[in-house]
């Protein structure tokens, strides 16, 4: 991968895409998978639908016909994956209709039902909906008074539990049970999304390095006006330091360039004007030489050596102003 736009597309996307599936990971293990309240919630609207179905088919068709209902509704809850659920229905004297056996916890939820009827003036001071609560750790219990269509009160009672603790393995597993279009749908929305993040992210930061690019070849052909400046707009990172140093540098060089030709066009100027001189004393020193006349030809020779100082005093003064240049920079 030569392109650096290529390189930072590919490893931000990797990365973004990692960080995402490990905070995924994070939330399934770390996350409970509900808290009391929810758990309380789907206990209270379970204490209020099965109690009156199972006390109906009880009066109607018996125990039996109440173990099928339970029993149905602990398969429904365990495919839903709400945990562990045990249900028991109570009659007004106490006894468990189903014949199950019940732990003295749970039962003593049962009695305090049964001990605030008794302390009450009559069996219809409580009302369906005061229900009674026990949790410890991931088990929540719930019982409450229900009634059947002829109007015979009862309790029912519900145990939840293996909801709010699990393992973390189980959590992950849990998680990957999902349907495989739903996971290759959710995989496709987070390559996606990290996609088009990294995509703009990597075009931000080479689009200034390939503008960069194509100002220095541009200055490289010749064009000495190319410039950064107009294609940043208002940008201000460091990209846009290096690109206001670059026009930095090609105003120095664009000077330079201009400050050398000046300096040729002066230097020509200079140097023409004695080699002119010294072209015209050296014709005339030949002409007084075919003639005969010495002291002209004195003079000529005098001032071709004046011409020629003055020669060697000017290019003394340019390999001055040459060391000096180069000390300078």
């Amino acid at each position: 991968m030569r392109n650096l736009y290529f390189k930072i597309f590919v490893w931000y996307w990797v990365a973004m895409a990692t960080v995402g599936l490990v905070v995924v990971l994070a939330v399934a293990v770390t996350q409970p998978d509900s808290n009391a309240r929810v758990q309380r919630a789907r206990l209270e609207e379970l204490l209020d639908i099965a109690g009156g179905v199972a006390a109906d088919d009880y009066v109607r068709r018996g125990p039996r016909a109440v173990t099928t209902y339970f029993n149905r509704r602990k398969r429904a809850a365990k495919r839903r994956g709400d945990g562990n659920l045990k249900l028991w229905l109570f009659d007004a004297r106490g006894r468990e209709v189903t014949g199950q056996e019940v732990n003295p916890r749970l039962r003593s939820l049962v009695n305090s039902l049964f001990k605030q009827v008794n302390s009450s003036s009559s069996n219809t001071a409580l009302s369906d909906g005061e229900a009674v609560w026990a949790e410890t750790g991931d088990m929540m219990a719930g019982a409450n008074w229900t009634s059947d269509w002829q109007g015979n009160r009862y309790v029912i009672l519900a145990n939840l539990s293996g909801t709010q603790q699990r393992e973390p393995w189980a959590r992950i597993a849990r998680l990957l049970r999902a349907p495989w279009p739903l996971q290759l749908l959710r995989c496709i929305a987070v390559l996606l999304t990290t996609g088009l993040i990294c995509y703009a992210l990597a075009r931000h930061l080479t689009a200034p390095i390939m503008q960069l690019q194509a100002t220095v070849r541009r200055l490289a052909s010749g064009d000495l006006e190319a410039r950064m400046g107009p294609s940043l707009g208002v940008r201000k990172d460091e990209l846009a330091a290096l690109a206001h140093d670059f026009d930095l540098m090609a105003d120095k060089l664009q000077n330079l360039l201009l400050s050398q030709t000046r300096l040729l066009g002066d230097i020509s100027h200079e140097l023409r004007s004695p080699l002119a001189r010294l072209g015209v004393a050296h014709d005339l020193a030949l002409h007084h030489a075919a003639t005969g006349n010495l002291e002209a030809i004195d003079d000529d020779l005098q001032r071709i050596s004046y011409e020629a100082q003055r020669l060697d005093a000017l290019i003394e003064q340019l390999l001055t102003l040459a060391r000096l240049d180069t000390q300078s920079d």
